[in-house]
């Protein structure tokens, strides 16, 4: 007991110095997501340390980190943006529906509403915060490097299939499986190669450029087709609003399924039954069966559920083809439509649309730094359609957040003249 009550003092003093810099410094706390992240999606800590021996997790721990910070900004800001009034309507739906669950169902409630709370608490947190430049910058190259961790951490996987190791904590994988790391672990490495990508603008960045096809090349080897889609959604994108850049991103796509396939094919030994699995279109349709019964036959239950959702922990059972499931749905846009309701999917959508529209209204930022508005609006487009088919959590708030947190004036340091940053110089 003495040595219980030790511990929780112990955790409320670093929790409170945590809260003390995430609240100062907004780089610090983006620093601080990502090192929590990579742990997670690495499993490079024994659940039993990484929960403390509770049914706690570090993503937690970052979730109410975050969301008292993102309280204490927001009760001193005077004027509130319509797109944030929006994420704020979402908070006040989904903390309902998790306290309705909770009275309902109990522990349940909270562990389904687990990724919607650190999706939440993260995107308010960023979208609270008004950073300059610099600060920008230093996100991104923060976000580099972890989506560079796991980058290897997919290497030494890969390693470890064709060297018939062990598949235990950092190195777990599944035999005969090329995708050793999941989906939203991929959109991590995805995100960081649409980082770095706008650098080949500027033929000097050798080592970005090869970066980015290392990227992209490990994130089509992955076979997430739902992720290969909203990386080409983006590139369209990008080349209807950069042209150049778009067409210096053709080149980069070939090289990268060229270097992919010869992995593939040469090291991984990738036989015609995966190529055929990639292609096949079977787990969609399966997916979409699955929604239209949640919406449906297990869906709302009256005009309140419809309008405001149904509480957390209501579950996601649903039968398709005779085989009864309770995973998740699979989609962003289905689970909100099913927890906050038509209501809370309206405001998610609506929020979405009015970030989206003032940064494609805004111009070109070339050679401003690293992490740009038109950096935001890409993974915005990948995020859109990516939650088609894949919940978002901490990694989708960080996006939303940041673009919002671009649409509030910057901070204005007295003296000092505006800075452009050559590409040249952008630091990772």
């Amino acid at each position: 007991m003495t040595m219980l009550l030790l511990f929780l003092l112990g955790a409320a003093v670093v929790g409170l110095v945590l809260l003390d810099l995430v609240i100062r410094n907004v780089v610090v706390g983006a620093l601080l997501l990502f090192v929590v992240v990579v742990l997670d999606h690495s499993n490079a800590l024994p659940p039993s340390l990484a929960s403390f021996g509770l049914n706690v997790g570090l993503n937690d721990l970052l979730a109410v980190i975050l969301t008292a910070a993102a309280t204490a900004r927001l009760l001193r800001m005077r004027y509130l943006p319509s797109a944030h009034g929006l994420l704020l309507a979402m908070v006040a739906l989904a903390s309902f529906s998790v306290v309705t669950g909770v009275m309902r169902y109990g522990q349940g409630a909270v562990s389904e509403a687990r990724p919607w709370v650190w999706f939440l608490a993260t995107a308010t947190y960023f979208a609270t915060a008004r950073l300059s430049q610099d600060d920008y910058d230093r996100i991104g190259q923060y976000w580099v490097w972890a989506g560079v961790a796991l980058m290897a951490v997919a290497y030494l996987r890969w390693g470890a299939l064709a060297g018939s190791l062990p598949s235990v904590s950092i190195l777990s994988y599944d035999l005969g499986d090329l995708r050793v790391i999941r989906a939203r672990e991929t959109l991590l490495i995805a995100q960081a190669f649409f980082i770095v990508a706008p650098l080949w603008r500027n033929r000097g960045n050798l080592m970005y450029r090869w970066l980015g096809v290392a990227m992209l090349a490990t994130v089509l080897l992955m076979r997430h087709r739902s992720l290969w889609v909203a990386i080409v959604v983006a590139l369209v994108v990008i080349m209807v609003r950069e042209p150049k850049l778009g067409r210096r991103f053709g080149g980069l796509v070939i090289v990268a399924v060229l270097a992919g396939g010869g992995l593939f094919t040469i090291f991984l030994d990738g036989g015609e039954e995966q190529v055929e699995a990639s292609a096949s279109s079977s787990s969609f349709e399966w997916r979409m069966k699955g929604w239209a019964t949640l919406l449906t036959d297990n869906g709302p239950q009256d005009i309140l559920d419809t309008a405001f959702g149904m509480p957390f922990g209501s579950g996601w059972g649903r039968e398709v083809a005779g085989v009864a499931n309770e995973t998740r749905p699979h989609s962003h846009y289905v689970e909100a439509a099913l927890r906050l309701g038509v209501t809370g999917l309206v405001a998610m959508l609506a929020c979405y649309w009015i970030v989206f529209r003032k940064l494609w209204r805004r111009p070109p930022e070339h050679y401003r730094g690293l992490l740009t508005g038109d950096v935001l609006l890409y993974l915005l487009v990948v995020q859109l359609a990516l939650s088609v088919t894949y919940d978002l959590r901490e990694t989708g708030g960080l996006v939303l957040g940041l673009a919002m947190a671009r649409l509030l004036r910057a901070p204005e340091r007295a003296g000092e003249p505006v800075q452009r940053m050559p590409v040249t110089v952008a630091r990772l």
